[in-house]
């Protein structure tokens, strides 16, 4: 199971998010957990600061790989107060 986790983020850091690299200033971070939920489908959440417009494109993308949204509130955080 851990494998298929580390091929999905490979594949999405490498592959499906690529179009990122062109976006923003070389110093910025796109920082994206996945994990499974109970049914071991993937999901992920954006968890750093980022522009709306990035994370509508990880939104985007995640969805059309068909992994679901982590909605939960039980991890960390990392976005800053608005």
């Amino acid at each position: 199971m851990n494998e298929r986790l580390r091929n999905a983020a490979a594949d999405l850091q490498d592959i499906h998010l690529q179009p990122l690299h062109a976006v923003g200033q070389r110093s910025d971070d796109l920082v994206v957990y996945i994990s499974y939920n109970p049914k071991y489908k993937i999901r992920w959440r954006v968890v750093n600061d980022v522009p709306e417009d990035v994370e509508n494109f990880v939104a985007q993308t995640c969805g059309n790989l068909g992994y679901i949204h982590w909605k939960t509130a039980s991890i960390n955080i990392f976005k800053g107060s608005e």
